[in-house]
């Protein structure tokens, strides 16, 4: 059996967090904080992977689920989901930051993460209401 990190696993695991990210658009999912929430724990985990083809489907969903951080903003209706959406922005803002220092074809989809996060409106204010007391 292969253990975690194994590089007979790094086609698993690509495959999986490229497979989160196209699920963030499906109908289904689309509107769904709390999948966007855990999806972005799926793909945060993925992008410190030693292996660069797992970074670089961890982008490509990264900005896919960048891509609905408008539905972070519109459907947060309760204050838990409201902090955690904050949260989960500020992480993924975070990841796309580190893909600009990663290989070529991270960086690629690092700057369209933080070109959606940057259309996002009220980000700022998401992200200081998630830190604040």
């Amino acid at each position: 059996a292969a253990r975690p990190g194994d590089s007979k696993d790094s086609a698993v695991r690509a495959a999986g967090v490229k497979t989160l990210g196209l699920l963030s658009h499906l109908p289904a999912n689309e509107g769904d904080v709390q999948f966007l929430i855990r999806a972005s724990d799926a793909v945060d985990r993925c992008s410190r992977d030693a292996f660069v083809a797992v970074r670089i489907k961890a982008a490509f969903a990264l900005s896919n689920l960048c891509q609905k951080c408008h539905v972070l903003q519109e459907k947060a209706s309760t204050e838990y989901l409201r902090h955690h959406a904050g949260l989960t922005l500020m992480r993924l803002a975070d990841f796309a930051l580190r893909a600009m220092s990663d290989n070529d074809k991270v960086r690629v989809y690092g700057v369209r993460a933080l070109g959606y996060l940057g259309s996002c409106p009220n980000f700022t204010d998401m992200i200081g209401a998630s830190t604040s007391p």
